[in-house]
Order: structure tokens, then sequence, then C-alpha cells
């Protein structure tokens, strides 16, 4: 809100947001912040005390919004045990209650992009949303699966929020392109060849199309970034740190 308002050059409610804003970071550091480790809990009770549990949820926002961030270390290595572990199973008697579910599991992917753990986020996505197509669903579930997908029958949410949610990732981390600034004015374009043998895709935007496409061979890796007029890319390969502007790119990198 602060930064719309400050680029619709309104000052007032500008000023409104940010006094706010700081009125809740001093509350948050004051009421929810445990002091032995400096994260954040997952809330207080009735009588203002903090909460014992540190769930996955709130250790994605910590990261998101830039809190307490002495503790994103800690938090990224909690994050990323949690998603080395197999797809949770409901109804298992290890099953635990404060596993994301798979449409919030886009908070956790988000925070860990951040932390600049990508081909973690597309291991995960292959070994806990693969059951959903496997099983011929096209859209993503509330909840996860019972052993027994019988049981899912008017139990969960078939089509739930966020149901797409892992083809911003593939773009972001697969094809590489990643939004820094309004209407796509800006991007920076790095993407992982941790998986795959060849990629494509096209990213739609405000000013045009961005198409990506590259391809290992034998030696070397064939990149090809063609961005629209107006949107300058920061380009992040190996050994090539640049800036370009809208035009049509090639690039041979030798395989790691």
């Amino acid at each position: 809100a602060i930064f719309l308002s400050r680029n619709n050059n309104d000052k007032k409610r500008a000023n409104i947001y940010e006094k706010r804003f700081y009125a809740l970071e001093k509350n948050i550091y004051k009421y929810l912040v445990e002091k032995k480790t400096g994260r954040l809990v997952d809330g207080i009770d009735w009588d203002a005390k903090q909460v014992q549990q540190n769930s996955p949820h709130v250790a994605a926002w910590t990261i998101l919004l830039d809190l307490c961030k002495e503790s994103h270390g800690l938090l990224e290595k909690e994050l990323l045990s949690i998603l080395a572990k197999p797809m949770p199973i409901r109804g298992a008697p290890d099953a635990s209650p404060v596993i994301p579910s798979p449409f919030f599991i886009y908070y956790i992917y988000e925070a860990l992009k951040k932390r600049g753990k990508g081909d973690a986020v597309i291991d995960n996505i292959r070994r806990w949303l693969a059951w959903l197509p496997e099983n011929d669903f096209t859209t993503c579930f509330e909840h996860w699966p019972y052993a027994d997908l019988n049981k899912e029958k008017g139990d969960t949410s078939y089509c739930h929020a966020w149901s797409a949610h892992p083809v911003v990732h593939f773009a972001n981390i697969i094809l590489g392109v990643n939004q820094t600034a309004p209407a796509w004015r800006k991007i920076e374009f790095s993407p992982s060849f941790s998986f795959f043998d060849h990629a494509c895709g096209t990213i739609p935007t405000p000013y045009g199309t961005i198409k990506v496409a590259w391809r290992k061979n034998n030696e070397y890796i064939n990149i090809n970034l063609d961005i629209p007029e107006k949107i300058n890319a920061k380009i992040l390969l190996p050994k090539i740190s640049k800036i370009v502007k809208g035009g049509k790119y090639k690039w041979v990198i030798y395989r790691s």
C-alpha cells in the first residue's frame, strides 16, 4: 500500500500506511520474537504468552517479509529438511499437523527461491506434486491425499486456490525468468540446468512475450532469449553477468 500510494503521488495515504507498518512491525518484534533463537513464533495465547510451536508457515513468511533476518539461515535449513521428506500422506501414523498444504507450499517455495534454493523447489515438485497428474488430476487438492484416494470423496476441494502454482516456479527456475520491477520493466535471467536436457517456454508481459529456449549437447548448453523492447534484463549465466536491453540473444556455455 505504501509503494502504490507513493507511485500515485498520494503522500497522505503513503504516510498513513507507513505509520501503520511501523506500528505493526514494532509489535511483531515485541510480542512474537523468541529471545533464545531470534525467530518468530506462531502466535500468542490468551495470556499474551508465546505459543510453543514453530511452523513452516511462519518460517516462510519470516523470510518473505524480511523479518528477523538473523534467523533466516536456521529457517532455510528447517524448510529444506521438510521438503526432503517423502510426500505427506493424510492419516499416516507419523503425519505432522503443521505440514504446509499443497496450496500453501507455494509460499514455502517462494521463500526458498528467495534464498537461492530453486533446485530444491523443483525436486520437491517432482516428488510431492507428481501424484496429481499421475492419478489423472489436472488441478491442485486442498490437502495431501489419503493412501486410499477413494477416501477423498467429499472430504476436500479437488480444485483449490493456487492450483497452477508449479507453472510459476517452472518459469522462474527452469526458464530462469524473474520479474524485478513493476510491469516487467526489468527481469533477471538465470535458468537452472540441473534437471533436464532441454527446456523452452514463453512468458507474457505488458510489453510483449519473453521467449526462452535452451538445450544441452555433449559439451555445451545453447541458450536463446528473446526480450521485448522496453524490458531490461540482468543476465546471470556461468561466467556471464551483464545487463542487456530488449532484443534477441544467443549464448553458448560450457557444461560444468
